[in-house]
């Protein structure tokens, strides 16, 4: 079990990098009873031949009047070579086994944490993945770097609402912070993307900028609507302003929190603020 735990960690990585973001065909290939059976194309690759040449899975016995996969007999001899050149499920496990150091759990060792944001630190940008997303801007991450790890992380200098059940009919309510989470799930899931770890809260939660595509991140749910500037920590950040700007161009044209935003009482409002001063 262990072996196959092992292997099983970068067979998944494996498909995740092959096909997140990317759209695919699938066709029906026979059924089983109440099962149906699927072939998965990315454009006119069978995904299921990749996985196998590569070592990632094993091959399916049929008997001879079985129905299968047309592709079969090319599934077959892709694995068979998978397996003579050792590659994958054929190699060493002691190539295959990972170890990350979960800092995810609410209750971690504190002293841990504190020396994990040391290594992060000093080592500036890094890559990621986005194993889970929670919220519109928190986030599981996996940091597959020299010093692997898994931990909470949310976006520095702002926030989004959180998400909420419609208890009655037991779904998502449609509210910002939902949308805020599917927003980041469409974007975010499973996607590589690379962080600068700046800070550590007292609960174990991690903060910085996550870039995506190479974009600062919080610019996307500014844009949208789907956050607001957290005054506490933007204000000595160097893209405080830069924010002020995307979270205007959302107000203005009143997107999701803002759809009730009243720019003309809150210009009113802050020349108020202004004659008090004086």
């Amino acid at each position: 079990m262990k072996k196959n735990k092992a292997f099983s960690f970068h067979g998944q990585d494996f498909t995740r990098k092959l096909l997140i973001g990317k759209k695919v065909t699938c066709i029906e290939d026979y059924s089983f009873g109440d099962n149906k059976f699927y072939s998965v194309f990315l454009k006119d690759l069978n995904v299921s031949l990749r996985i196998l040449e590569e070592g990632w899975a094993r091959i399916q016995p049929h008997s001879n009047d079985s129905e299968r996969s047309p592709q079969y007999q090319q599934m077959v001899l892709a694995y068979n070579r998978a397996s003579k050149s050792g590659r994958g499920v054929h190699g060493s496990i002691n190539n295959a086994q990972v170890h990350f150091d979960d800092l995810s759990a609410k209750k971690e060792d504190k002293q841990k944490t504190a020396m994990f944001l040391g290594f992060l630190q000093r080592a500036g940008r890094v890559v990621a993945v986005v194993e889970r997303v929670l919220s519109g801007s928190t986030y599981i991450l996996r940091i597959p770097s020299e010093n692997n790890c898994r931990l909470r992380f949310k976006n520095e200098g702002i926030w989004s609402e959180p998400t909420s059940i419609d208890k009655e009919a037991k779904v998502q309510a449609d509210t910002v912070g939902n949308r805020a989470l599917e927003f980041s799930k469409r974007n975010l899931f499973q996607r590589d993307v690379e962080v600068i770890v700046s800070s550590v809260d007292g609960r174990g939660s991690f903060f910085g900028r996550l870039y995506n595509g190479n974009k600062d991140y919080a610019y996307s749910l500014l844009d949208e609507g789907l956050a607001r500037i957290d005054l506490n920590t933007a204000v000595t950040m160097d893209e405080f302003e830069k924010y002020r700007e995307s979270e205007k161009k959302a107000k203005i044209v009143g997107k999701n929190i803002w759809e009730e935003y009243d720019a003309e009482a809150e210009e009113k409002k802050e020349r108020g603020k202004e004659r008090e001063k004086r």
